[in-house]
């Protein structure tokens, strides 16, 4: 059939069904004439009781055209001449009979009122991931001098980096929770567990995969906290880690009032001002995560290089976690601290600085640093820390160290320069007065130069760490050096007791000293065995970022400090021992036997001999921290002295090197007469002639 249509004078059209066979039909109910669709673009057809009118579509202005006509035409309505079309924070662009928004940088459409209104982005994605179609570089394996094995690491962490990349693009574009959440989750856990993989990644590659897996995560908190509805709390658990992101919405909140989340047995408190920003939205998310073993990986990376970036660092001693809030302008520096409690995976025994550290990401590469962060108080179980920014967070188990003391180092240097200056004076002494050689002054004289040594060698050697087998160098000489002293300080204190114990023999021979074949390889070679054994167990002990001393890692300082705690005790004891036997001699003293004229004088020696011979290194051993600070200036002063106390006990305060020297200078000046009184007596002869 056909239908044929004619308009009424009121301009209504009537239609007329022909039905086929040329039988005509009135049909009594209304028929939609839209479904042809009469009208042109970009007019659309309104059906009526019986008829249709063309109207102009949504985004056009209906003119007549000329005015005084019937006839309409229709005009493109630019909706942008609007300015609040699309909110403050989006740019409108107008088209054919519509329009679109397009939010600013760093800000994106607010879950169910696109396209109007535009909010602070919650996600923190690289440019890379913000760019359609953007694909991640690959990575170089052309790795010179690699094995094969080192080959194929780098391949497949190369490629687990890779997919970390594409996953942050997804999350970043077009997140789809379902099936993008547990794909991430998956992802995570497998490299995670990967323990053979990170174990042969290079330092590089493993600071890369870890800084690529925090920035994932952290946006993936972000990705799901918009899709939820407001407002909710939900938890996100993986066999490698925890999340739980929790969303506001409408609540009737104090600036002042603190919001919290735990996982873990880790918690964390903000502000809420902070997390809505200055003007309240009704969208505010907060999000903690807290790894399950991301801190034994970093720790292996501590363990292999034996330090840490920026200096030593130390292992982690809690769960690596990541704390993040929709208010991303104000992540980097928030106007109220966020408080972490953070729980210790060993207890705190007291040994040991912890502090609270967050995963800085540089141009350069990514590492542990303190700075925004303070460690605000410690139990045996739990740190808090206080932090003015949000990103990754954990606590650093730091070895006890002194920081650096102006004054200390001034009296360090000082020190040092008179005490090199008398041990010089003394070595002269020894080696040039007559009357004063024997086996004590050899060993006198032997202790002198290795000290002389050794604190010449500390002077200008120990903060020389560019070079690293200079440094090492230098510690293991210096290990040599102040062991050598200690063993002729032992010897010392040996020829002290042996001499007061045979006080009363009248018949006083060199069998009761230490004889001098026995002298050198006790003073020399058992300090070298020490150094040669120690550098065989651990050669990477010696020298490190700080200075080039021996390492505090591995107990291996206890290669000096050992041995220096055995001669400090036989030194105790000799000393103690000493004075019995002074105390005896004096009360039971047979002048015509005794050697000692002076008892005075005597019991002043030994006891300022043994004080010098390592008393003062007990200081040493109690200047274990921060709150030694009077133990550290006994220590550094009572040593960097120690030679002008051997100059003072062993010449100054010796009659006979004071008789020595009188006599030198006294022959010099009369033998500086002489020659004046030749002079003089033969003037008037070389007149005569």
């Amino acid at each position: 059939m056909f239908v044929h249509r004619s308009r009424t004078a009121e301009g209504h059209v009537r239609g007329v069904v022909i039905k086929a066979h040329g039988t005509l039909a009135f049909p009594n109910q209304n028929e939609d004439e839209c479904q042809n669709s009469p009208c042109e673009s970009p007019k659309v057809c309104h059906n009526t009781y019986k008829s249709y009118d063309c109207v102009c579509a949504a985004g056009f202005l209906t003119v007549r055209d000329p005015p005084s006509s019937k006839d309409t035409a229709c005009l493109d309505l630019d909706e942008c001449a609007n300015a609040d079309v699309c909110g403050a924070n989006a740019t409108c662009y107008n088209s054919y009979g519509s329009y679109h928004c397009i939010c600013a940088v760093g800000f994106q459409s607010e879950p169910g009122h696109a396209p109007l209104g535009c909010q602070v982005s919650p996600l923190n994605c690289p440019e890379a991931e913000r760019r359609n179609n953007s694909n991640p570089v690959p990575c170089d394996l052309k790795h010179s001098g690699t094995t094969e094995r080192s080959k194929r690491s780098d391949k497949v962490s190369c490629s687990m980096t890779e997919q970390a990349h594409r996953l942050l693009d997804k999350v970043c574009q077009n997140f789809s929770e379902a099936e993008d959440s547990q794909a991430v989750i998956d992802f995570v856990n497998s490299f995670l567990n990967e323990s053979s993989l990170w174990a042969n990644m290079e330092v590089t590659e493993r600071l890369n995969a870890v800084t690529a897996l925090l920035d994932l995560m952290e946006n993936l908190a972000m990705a799901i906290a918009l899709t939820l509805p407001r407002p909710k709390t939900k938890t996100v658990s993986g066999a490698s880690f925890a999340l739980k992101v929790q969303v506001f919405g409408g609540q009737n909140k104090t600036e002042d009032e603190v919001v919290g989340l735990q996982v873990w047995n880790n918690t964390m408190e903000i502000n809420w001002k902070t997390i809505a920003g200055q003007n309240d939205s009704d969208f505010a998310a907060i999000s903690l995560l807290v790894f399950n073993n991301l801190e034994s990986i970093l720790n292996s990376e501590e363990n292999r290089k034996g330090g840490g970036v920026a200096g030593r660092t130390g292992p982690l001693n809690s769960k690596v976690i990541t704390a993040s809030i929709s208010n991303k302008a104000a992540s980097h520096h928030l106007t109220e601290v966020v408080n972490f409690t953070l729980k210790l995976n060993q207890e705190h025994n007291g040994t040991g600085d912890l502090k609270c550290v967050y995963w800085k990401k540089t141009g350069v590469g990514s590492f542990w640093s303190t700075e925004g962060c303070i460690t605000f108080d410690i139990n045996q179980t739990h740190v808090m820390c206080q932090c003015n920014h949000l990103t990754s967070f954990a606590i650093l188990m730091a070895p006890i160290e002194i920081e650096d003391d102006f004054a200390l180092t001034v009296i360090t240097y000082v020190g040092l320069t008179i005490s090199l200056l008398c041990l010089a004076a003394s070595i002269i002494v020894f080696s040039k007065c007559r009357s004063i050689q024997n086996c004590n002054t050899t060993v006198h004289m032997h202790l002198s130069i290795n000290l002389f040594l050794a604190q010449l060698l500390f002077l200008i050697g120990l903060n020389v760490t560019g070079v690293k087998i200079l440094c090492a160098v230098i510690a293991g000489c210096l290990h040599y050096l102040f062991l050598t002293v200690f063993a002729w300080m032992l010897l010392d204190s040996l020829q002290i007791f042996m001499a007061c114990r045979h006080l009363t023999v009248k018949a006083y021979t060199r069998t009761h000293i230490i004889k001098r074949r026995y002298l050198y390889p006790s003073g020399y070679a058992v300090s070298a065995l020490i150094v040669i054994i120690s550098a065989a167990v651990n050669p990477t002990g010696y020298g490190s970022e700080r200075s080039c001393w021996l390492s505090l890692e591995s107990r291996f300082r206890w290669s000096f400090l050992g041995p220096v705690c055995f001669i400090i005790v036989v030194n105790l004891v000799l000393f103690i021992w000493t004075m019995v036997l002074l105390q005896h001699h004096l009360t039971t003293r047979d002048t015509s036997v005794s050697k000692i004229k002076d008892t005075r004088v005597l019991t002043l020696k030994a006891a300022a001999r043994l004080f010098v011979l390592g008393c003062t290194w007990i200081f040493g051993i109690l200047n274990v921290n921060e709150n030694t600070t009077v133990f550290s200036y006994i220590f550094t002063i009572l040593n960097t002295l120690q030679g002008v106390f051997i100059f003072l006990i062993y010449c100054v305060f010796n009659h006979q090197v004071r008789n020595d020297i009188r006599r030198c200078f006294h022959k010099r000046r009369m033998g500086s007469l002489t020659d004046t009184t030749n002079i003089a007596l033969s003037s008037p002869e070389t007149k005569t002639a």
